[in-house]
């Protein structure tokens, strides 16, 4: 019996017959995942009726069954079209220019096809990232909740090197505190102590926050959501710390571009606690039938603003309570 190939295609080389194949069998998956994962096209967690600012008038608001907006097929076609832009630096239209109707819902799904082509060209799953912790970002964006994205093994960049400004679209840089898992966590039910006790380490981390759309459409949450929580790059300081010695509320940090401080925050303003953002994360994972597996890192989310960079320029975070400093230079 013969075994699957592991790789598709070499990463970057991917023919337009063989993304016409991969596509295909997108096409497939995606057509599956409303059995396997029902509240991909039966649910919505958006307030009931026209006016966001009326609680539900019931429990069983915010279950009720809808027709996705999206069909399988649309899902599929824009799941390849994301995964070409990043293959070829090409950003798109984003997708709620294209599909003004799309929702929350319809994003995931569309986040989840991508993740399954690159898996399937032979990318590795890494981690998830948190994004829109802050109330002041989820106001902006219309979100009543965080989001999250997929992390893969080619967003990571060595702590000090070079980062590619040519491969990105609109950068931002943030700082972040990163949970790397010692045991897999799986929702729903997870609680503050499950998560500590999963966390094998913390380490401080910048995420480069980059989309491969253009700007525009109607709905800034859709288009982040579709696109992994519009994840560029992320580097890791080796510097970790074990959760018992060290208070996650109280770290702080400075981001400075080439030796000048542009935004300074504490990890408390990450839904008062970055555990807390974590805890989030694994119970929402459930509601997609995804977990979060040993070794995998996750970026709990941003406190401070995040801050544009070009070509040239050296970005700096630097960590109290000894967790040191982490950077990078944009080329």
């Amino acid at each position: 019996m013969s075994t699957m190939p592991k790789m598709i295609c070499p990463w970057m080389s991917c023919t337009m017959p063989t993304i016409t194949r991969m596509a295909a069998m997108i096409h497939k998956i995606v057509g599956f995942m409303g059995a396997e994962y029902p509240t991909l096209h039966a649910l919505t967690h958006e307030p009931c009726g026209s006016n966001a600012e009326s609680p539900p008038q019931a429990s069983t608001c915010a279950t009720l069954p809808r027709m996705p907006q999206l069909t399988d097929a649309q899902v599929a076609d824009v799941a390849v079209a994301l995964y070409e832009a990043e293959l070829n630096w090409a950003p798109i239209e984003a997708v709620s220019a294209q599909f003004p109707d799309a929702d929350i819902e319809d994003a995931y799904r569309i986040s989840q096809a991508v993740t399954d082509l690159k898996v399937a060209a032979g990318r590795q799953i890494k981690g998830l990232k948190i994004g829109l912790t802050s109330k002041a970002m989820r106001s902006l964006s219309g979100a009543t909740e965080p989001d999250y994205g997929t992390l893969f093994d080619n967003w990571f960049i060595l702590e000090g090197d070079t980062v590619p400004r040519s491969k990105m679209n609109h950068p931002l840089a943030e700082v972040e505190l990163a949970f790397v898992l010692k045991r897999a966590l799986r929702g729903p039910g997870i609680n503050v102590a499950d998560v500590i006790a999963a966390t094998d380490f913390v380490v401080p981390s910048i995420e480069i926050v980059d989309t491969r759309q253009h700007r525009g459409g109607t709905r800034m949450l859709v288009n982040s959501i579709a696109d992994a929580a519009a994840c560029g790059f992320v580097i890791l300081g080796a510097n970790p710390f074990k959760l018992s010695d060290i208070d996650v509320r109280n770290v702080g940090a400075t981001l400075s571009i080439n030796g000048d401080i542009e935004e300074s925050g504490m990890a408390r303003a990450v839904m008062g606690n970055p555990i807390n953002a974590v805890t989030w994360l694994i119970n929402k994972l459930s509601d997609y039938g995804v977990a979060a597996e040993a070794g995998h890192t996750i970026l709990s989310g941003s406190f401070i603003k995040a801050i544009p960079f070009k070509t040239g320029d050296n970005v700096e975070a630097l960590f109290n309570l000894g967790l040191g400093e982490v950077s990078f230079r944009a080329v």
